[in-house]
C-alpha cells in the first residue's frame, strides 16, 4: 500500500491489513512477495536488461484522472465485498484472530477504503 499525500496514516487498517496479510501467508507456508522485490528476483535468476514499469491500482474514486478514477472503482468494488473473503482464513488460521476480531477490522478497513479523502494505491 502506498500513498504520495500523507492522507494514509502510518497505523490505518489499509497499511495494518497489508502487513497483517503478508504475516498470515508467511506463517501459513505460503508467502506473498512484495512486488518491489520481483526485478531483484529475475536478476537473481539470471535474466538481463528488466525493464520495470509500476502501475498505480488507486483504491477507490480518489483520482481526478478519469482512467485512474475508474480503476480505482473497480478496485473499491472488489475490495468492498471480498475483504472478509480475502482476510478471514487467514487471520483466523495464521494469526489466531476470533472471527469477530476479522470482522470488525474489516468494518474499518472498509471504511478507510471508502474514504475518497485517502489516497491510497498499490504500486503494481
Amino acid at each position: 500500500m502506498r500513498c504520495d499525500d500523507k492522507t494514509l496514516a502510518p497505523d490505518s487498517a489499509l497499511v495494518q491489513w497489508c502487513e497483517l496479510t503478508v504475516k498470515a501467508a508467511a506463517n501459513g507456508g505460503r508467502p506473498v512477495f512484495p512486488t518491489s522485490e520481483y526485478k531483484s528476483y529475475l536478476r537473481d535468476a539470471g535474466f538481463e536488461d528488466i525493464v520495470e514499469t509500476v502501475r498505480v491500482w488507486p483504491t477507490n474514486r480518489w483520482p481526478k484522472d478519469p482512467r485512474h478514477k475508474e480503476i480505482g472503482a473497480w478496485c473499491l468494488a472488489n475490495l468492498d465485498v471480498g475483504v472478509e473473503g480475502i482476510t478471514i482464513g487467514h487471520f483466523t488460521r495464521n494469526l489466531g484472530w476470533t472471527i469477530d476480531e476479522v470482522l470488525t477490522f474489516c468494518a474499518r478497513l472498509r471504511k478507510e477504503l471508502r474514504d475518497p479523502k485517502i489516497h491510497a494505491y498499490f504500486p503494481m
